[in-house]
């Protein structure tokens, strides 16, 4: 396994117990809602759904992202950043046209802001870097560090 990924890994396992137990509070105020839906989503996923979305998508997931969906294929908000689990990417391809040219651009999205703007992983030169992608100002880029600091940033961050 990827060091990188592991380190990612760690710190989202350290924020499991602190989701769970506000996805229980939650669950138990709104239980009787008819309109309810849980807070998040964690699930693991199969090779063969991440081979679907690569199919549905037509590109390739990026590792270690593809890791990540396959462990957690979370649904999920963070500090107003939304991972993109694999339905998500598939309403977005479906529903949006700024995912398919960011995948049209190598710049693989994996997650939204409240505003509808993508954080997306370029890769330049064997690094991997998150870019904030407005899309109100025709795309433009604003790098926001390299991938796996990012992550861990906005997981150790989250909540």
């Amino acid at each position: 396994m990827n060091t990188d990924y592991q380190l990612l890994k760690s710190s989202f396992e350290k924020l499991l117990p602190k989701l769970k137990a506000m996805n229980d509070e939650y669950n138990e105020l709104f239980e009787n809602d008819e309109e309810f839906e849980p807070l998040f989503r964690i699930e693991s996923s199969s090779e063969k759904e991440i081979l679907d979305l690569e199919n549905h998508i037509q590109s390739s997931v990026i590792e270690p992202y593809r890791s990540f969906i396959k462990d957690y294929n979370p649904s999920i908000e963070i500090r107003g950043v939304r991972l993109l689990g694999i339905q998500e990417m598939k309403e977005e391809f479906n529903n949006t046209y700024e995912f398919k040219v960011l995948l049209s651009e190598n710049i693989f999205p994996i997650a939204l802001d409240g505003h509808g703007n993508y954080f997306g992983v370029k890769t330049e030169k064997e690094n991997q870097f998150i870019y904030w992608i407005n899309h109100d100002e025709d795309f433009s880029l604003s790098l926001e560090g390299k991938f796996i600091d990012v992550m861990i940033k906005w997981i150790e961050e989250g909540l």
